[in-house]
């Protein structure tokens, strides 16, 4: 019996030691393949092989203290195709890393048991995922061409009534900002992950940016201008930092991302805004005859940048809704004088762009995106389709027809486009956007839907006068279309559109695409 348990407690002393060496073995493969897998950038298995083996010897120093003898680890460079490790030759350019890690125990029983050491053996796989930051459309893109004039009414609209002029908008487009910095403020407690979730006060974000920019130094303007911002107006509205800054799930592509300030600014203005309605100045249409003007301009604000794993981020322009409205007064269309009210309401839905492969190369670093262009939607009606008396055409001062005249598309679904962009620079300096559309307005076809009467009070004099009335009925049309419609089309798209979208950094019925430091290639992942 003392024999048995002797050999019993020798067996489960020396089990439990293995035991702790293969959960240390198993540790260590996780961390060196983890390790090893942010060196997969695009090389080649052949030109990896040297590295691979000194960041081994050094994540391996960094790791010691395991039970058992001293690890013994391998790698392996390959791909994951089907959750399956296949290993590439010399020319192949690996994505995927495997350790296997090896040690061995002596039994402190090994009299007992015959036997007297053990192995331990673990094994991890870790993949190297890409990401990259980008944004579709950038205010401080547009800032330089000196139609910024966006955030001063976002502010006005907010309650706060310092000037923004050209130069502090310049001023703020020509400062970016590292986000993994703000974890430095007192913004949030916590790290990244606590920063992309949080949600905090205008006030406090802007003391934040401050306190950033102040720390990079000769921006005394902009830290005045931030501190300023931060104590009027919306400063205790609340917005939270996921509508202003877009990261998937792994937030590891973010952590080095570069947002402009000026972005940063205006978007965290118009969250902050809620309902987006922007009262714009100098949003005037100069058409002969139209007068008493109003316009009303909402922006659904997207975020101003992405960082994400292709296939999983998207990243949106802003939907721009326009309404104007005034009147038609006594507007000749050659077969009578109109007067009637006038609506215009127009609708530009987001552009969407998706990473869909980041390609690594030794210096450079290729992004592909495919771009599924915005559509536009114009919807114009002149009188009233409740007030039928709302329009008159006169001929001879006689008041003769009434009714309404509508004008709307039918926009299809938007083209989608294939393009990237390769960067070549540390800082992206120089590197261009990818564009689609053409930056015009390009109104689509408009479908006329008419409305209209002779009056039945109007005294016709024999068959030619109600000949000559029913040309006009139908001569109004063309007229409306030539004489007052694409008058009106040209001013909102030179006079208003152009200028506006270009401060928001939208290309109508199209997209710009720009790539955001950084791009990665080697963003760790264990998978096995």
């Amino acid at each position: 019996m003392t024999l048995v348990l002797v050999g019993s407690a020798a067996f489960a002393v020396d089990l439990g030691v293995q035991r702790a060496a293969r959960r240390d073995m198993q540790a260590i493969a996780d961390v060196v393949a983890l390790d090893l897998s942010r060196q997969l950038d695009g090389r080649t298995r052949s030109a990896l092989a040297s590295v691979m083996d000194a960041q081994l010897a050094k994540s391996l120093a960094r790791n010691a203290g395991s039970v058992g003898t001293t690890p013994r680890l391998t790698w392996d460079l390959g791909r994951l195709e089907n959750n399956v490790f296949t290993p590439v030759t010399g020319s192949g350019v690996p994505t995927a890393v495997k350790v296997v890690a090896r040690t061995d125990v002596g039994f402190a029983f090994g009299g007992v048991l015959g036997r007297s050491s053990g192995g331990a053996a673990r094994t991890a796989i870790s993949q190297a995922s890409m990401g990259a930051c980008y944004s579709v459309g950038s205010y401080a893109a547009r800032i330089n061409l000196g139609d910024g004039y966006i955030l001063g009414p976002l502010l006005s609209a907010l309650g706060t009534t310092i000037p923004i002029t050209v130069l502090d908008a310049q001023g703020l487009a020509g400062i970016d900002v590292k986000l993994i910095d703000l974890v430095g403020t007192n913004l949030v407690a916590g790290g990244f992950d606590q920063l992309l979730s949080s949600s905090v006060t205008v006030g406090r974000f802007y003391l934040a940016l401050a306190q950033v920019i102040g720390a990079q130094g000769g921006n005394a303007a902009q830290v005045a201008l931030l501190n300023s911002l931060a104590t009027v107006g919306a400063k205790d509205v609340v917005v939270r930092v996921a509508d202003i800054v877009g990261l998937d799930t792994t937030g590891a592509a973010g952590l080095d991302a570069v947002v402009n300030l000026f972005d940063l600014v205006t978007a965290t203005a118009f969250v902050a805004n809620g309902t987006n309605a922007v009262s714009v100045p100098n949003l005037d249409v100069n058409v002969a005859g139209l007068s008493s003007l109003t316009t009303r301009l909402t922006v659904a604000q997207r975020p101003t940048l992405v960082c994400g794993r292709p296939n999983v981020v998207v990243g949106r322009s802003s939907q721009v809704d326009l309404d104007i409205s005034g009147n038609l007064a006594n507007v000749n269309l050659g077969v009578g004088v109109i007067s009637a009210p006038i609506s215009i309401k127009l609708r530009l839905t987001p552009s969407a762009a998706a990473l869909s492969q980041v390609t690594c190369m030794s210096a450079t670093k290729k992004l592909d995106f495919l771009v599924t262009n915005g559509l536009l939607s114009l919807d114009i009606v002149v009188g009233s389709t409740t007030n039928l008396n709302a329009l008159s055409v006169k001929v001879t001062g006689i008041n003769v027809i009434n009714g309404y005249v509508r004008f709307y598309t039918s926009p299809k679904g938007g083209d989608t486009k294939a393009g990237s962009i390769t960067v070549t620079d540390e800082n992206y300096a120089g590197t261009g956007p990818f564009s689609t559309g053409d930056g015009s307005l390009g109104i689509p076809n408009l479908t006329p839907d008419s409305n209209l009467a002779v009056l039945p009070n109007v005294p016709l004099i024999g068959f030619l006068v109600n000949t000559l009335l029913g040309g006009i009925v139908n001569g109004v049309v063309t007229p409306l279309v030539s004489v007052v419609l694409n008058p009106i089309l040209t001013a909102l798209d030179y006079g208003v559109l152009s200028p506006l979208l270009k401060a928001l950094g939208i290309n109508i019925a199209g997209a710009e695409v720009y790539a955001r430091p950084k791009a990665d290639c080697g963003i760790p992942k264990l998978v096995g």
